[in-house]
């Protein structure tokens, strides 16, 4: 919570998650980037400058410096306090008691149980001081979105000492979810049997089962039978990080794409400026 599994957790957030932005400054955003992008369009494909070279190279830099500014600040913030929050969740959980129990007279073999039990033990850990959850935005929503739909999630793997999922058999346990009528989403661990068109074709020979055994308990009667095909998405994931990106709804494609557009045009902005002042700089030392 404050270790390595929260650096990774962060990477992938700041990469790829979805930022606690107004709608209004989203827009913003995405309009400010767009201007960048004209900039550079223009100054790469359009008519000569002139003398307005520089003022435009100039309003370029200016506004790329105070969108990655915005960025920065929000990241940094952002991760401070969710450092500082692990920090202090941690911290309770090595001075607790966490206790397990298990009712119907069930008997846990193996370690596929293990990512269940440490997502519970950290849903525990909010339950026990929700305030501490609340000073951090990415703490917060993790637990408001996994306290909200924890009766459509199920998950299972083997979690090692540093936190990475290890396979395991995910056939049955894949059966079981499509059979449990609430569950709509899986936590896996990245494993071939455990992809979309394996979860897909369980489905369809689930469905297929239903329907012939709905048929020969009416042998008698011509009766219409649709069976609806069972949802259900699998999430793969290489470390616990990745299942807390999952649970709190924190992937976002626009995101995503808009930090690679936005790395894409900072590498433009560069060869611009190298473009527009080697020459200068070439002329400043051939006069020294």
């Amino acid at each position: 919570m404050c270790g390595k599994g929260l650096l990774i957790f962060l990477a992938l957030w700041i990469t790829g998650g979805r930022r606690p932005y107004a709608r209004w400054l989203s827009i913003a955003l995405f309009l400010g980037w767009g201007a960048v992008l004209g900039l550079i369009l223009f100054l790469l494909a359009g008519p000569e400058p002139g003398n307005q070279l520089f003022l435009f190279s100039a309003v370029l830099v200016a506004l790329w410096s105070g969108l990655m500014l915005a960025a920065a600040v929000v990241v940094a913030r952002q991760s401070f306090r969710a450092w500082r929050t692990g920090a202090e969740l941690s911290a309770r959980l090595e001075h607790s008691q966490v206790r397990l129990r298990m009712n119907g007279g069930l008997t846990l073999k193996g370690g596929s149980a293990g990512l269940p039990f440490c997502l519970n033990t950290l849903l525990a850990l909010y339950y026990a001081r929700p305030e501490a959850a609340r000073r951090s935005w990415i703490w917060h929503r993790f637990f408001r979105k996994m306290r909200s739909e924890a009766e459509s999630w199920a998950g299972t793997g083997v979690i090692t000492g540093d936190g990475y999922l290890t396979p395991v058999v995910i056939e049955p346990k894949l059966r079981a979810c499509l059979k449990h009528d609430r569950i709509r989403q899986i936590l896996t661990p990245r494993q071939r049997d455990a992809s979309k068109q394996t979860v897909d074709h369980l489905a369809e020979t689930l469905t297929v089962a239903v329907e012939r055994e709905a048929k020969s308990s009416h042998l008698g009667m011509q009766l219409g039978f649709a069976a609806e095909k069972p949802r259900l998405r699998a999430h793969g994931c290489r470390h616990v990080a990745h299942t807390m990106m999952a649970l709190g709804g924190f992937a976002d494609k626009w995101h995503r794409r808009l930090t690679t557009s936005g790395l894409a045009l900072t590498r433009s902005i560069q060869s611009i400026s190298a473009w527009y002042w080697n020459p200068i700089i070439g002329r400043i030392a051939g006069r020294m």
